[in-house]
């Protein structure tokens, strides 16, 4: 089972280089992989983009914007967290950074798609979106 450091201070480095050495000490195996946390989404906001997503579509089919609405007007299908996810999170966040996929993501980038998305629906169709979901609100107001 991994096991996952965070980093910060030199206490915590010398914890980790002590655990290291005791499991070397011990005949294990040590990888260590280097992730700087600004360099990926995190999962807690993976798990945001979606949370946001779901409440974006219930509010959007709520007020009456179904995609025909929002996006074109031969398409007449309501709203789902994927649909959010894939005709306006994705087509905003290739528009900001130029990348395809969720994925690629660093820290900032989510809740600035989100910002980019509410503004722009709030500005055509006078709608607030719910805020980027966090440890505070949870998604809720």
């Amino acid at each position: 089972m991994p096991q996952y450091w965070t980093i910060d201070t030199p206490e915590q480095i010398n914890a980790f280089l002590l655990d290291a050495a005791k499991r070397r000490a011990k005949g294990q195996s040590v990888t260590v992989k280097f992730e700087a946390p600004e360099s990926h989404v995190t999962q807690k906001q993976f798990n945001a983009l979606h949370v946001w997503c779901g409440e974006v579509a219930l509010l959007l089919t709520q007020c009456g914007l179904d995609m025909k609405a929002v996006l074109k007007p031969e398409i007449d299908i309501s709203w789902s967290k994927d649909s959010v996810k894939q005709y306006l999170y994705k087509p905003v966040l290739e528009a900001l950074t130029g990348k395809q996929s969720t994925l690629e993501q660093n820290t900032i980038e989510p809740s600035a798609v989100a910002d980019h998305i509410s503004r722009h629906l709030g500005d055509k169709f006078g709608v607030t979106l719910p805020p980027w979901p966090d440890r505070f609100n949870r998604g809720q107001e």
